[in-house]
């Protein structure tokens, strides 16, 4: 009896070392191989919610080329469009257990985690690109990156003009008045629910795959989107009206989990921000014209294009910040500061 417990002990113990020099072994998920056989050190899965035939579905696939040139074929990233792999919530959840690792979504589509990633999607905030890129492009926009950042536990890297959100609608929006009983469908975040509530309109949450069929079966009565994305989202054939709203100048980012990304070699964060400079310069310049492009797209195909009174959709949201988020009152003053229209009129 005293040999065959001695035996099972000595088994036990095997078994137990073997478990735990498999537990050593790097994760296939973000590593795997040696480049000296020409195999990748690296091995990303990157997440995205856009279509084949946008700029943000290209960004992505610039991004995974880019980078697998600049790192010499170390680092090979494999795209998911099309919320192939989970809701915007689950991909960004995913981070942190590597079912995903890299996700290129909005700042806003954090605010789950961050409270201060909702500013990412206030109204009214910039009076034009060039003020929006002066403020995300600089020392500033970067503190705002890793304060949220920090909040959430995600790293940003880049800031990808997306376009400017617009309202596209079953019915025609003349007045600022007709949003009152409007049903539409918005983003998870409080931002965007309290932004269309103060209009009077009823705000249904929804994930973006979820949209047309939302609006085909009358559900809601519109949404708010970038006009590339609601047309590659397939919602000219549902919606007849476009309103120039222009309530936010949206943008995308590509997003870590903060402390794998801390792990990095230098070298790898050196190739990400060399990788990412390059999609900046591609996407932020083509989105202009993109965007006038998909307004013809819409016209073109039977929309009702409808212009509104910008002032009076302003002065709705004058005190919005201090009725709704008294703690981005100092950020939101910052921001305007840096309009660069301002200094040009001094």
């Amino acid at each position: 009896m005293k040999k065959f417990l001695a035996l099972l002990l000595a088994l036990v113990m095997v078994f137990a070392l073997a478990a735990c020099g498999e537990s050593n072994e790097p994760s296939p998920a973000t590593s795997g191989g040696d480049t000296a056989s020409g195999e990748p050190t690296y091995v990303w899965k990157l997440a995205h919610p856009y279509n084949e035939g946008s700029s943000n579905y290209e960004a992505c696939e610039l991004f995974a080329e880019t980078i697998n040139e600049i790192s010499g074929g170390a680092i090979q990233v494999d795209v998911f469009p099309s919320n192939t792999l989970g809701t915007t919530e689950e991909v960004e959840e995913g981070l942190a257990y590597g079912t995903t690792d890299i996700v290129y979504e909005s700042i806003a589509s954090l605010g789950n985690w961050s409270e201060l990633a909702n500013i990412d999607a206030y109204p009214y905030l910039y009076s034009s690109l060039d003020h929006f890129l002066a403020v995300w492009q600089s020392d500033f926009g970067e503190q705002l990156r890793e304060e949220i950042g920090e909040q959430g536990g995600f790293k940003m890297v880049g800031t990808l003009y997306r376009g400017t959100r617009v309202v596209t609608s079953t019915k025609p929006i003349n007045s600022i008045d007709d949003f009152n009983g409007f049903k539409i469908r918005t983003p998870t975040q409080q931002m965007y629910i309290k932004t269309w509530e103060r209009l009077g309109a009823t705000s249904t949450p929804l994930a973006s795959a979820d949209i047309f069929t939302a609006i085909q079966q009358g559900t809601v009565d519109g949404q708010e989107n970038p006009i590339v994305d609601s047309w590659n989202f397939g919602l000219y054939d549902v919606c007849d009206y476009v309103i120039k709203t222009n309530h936010v100048y949206s943008q995308c980012t590509f997003i870590f989990d903060r402390s794998k990304y801390e792990a990095f070699p230098e070298e790898v964060k050196g190739w990400i921000d060399e990788a990412v400079k390059v999609v900046e310069d591609y996407k932020n310049d083509f989105t202009v014209e993109e965007e006038q492009e998909y307004y013809q797209r819409w016209e073109d195909y039977g929309a009702t294009i409808i212009e509104v009174d910008m002032q009076e959709y302003m002065d709705a949201f004058a005190t919005f910040a201090e009725d709704e988020f008294p703690e981005f009152v100092d950020y939101i003053e910052q921001i305007r500061a840096m309009d660069p229209a301002l200094s040009s009129a001094a």
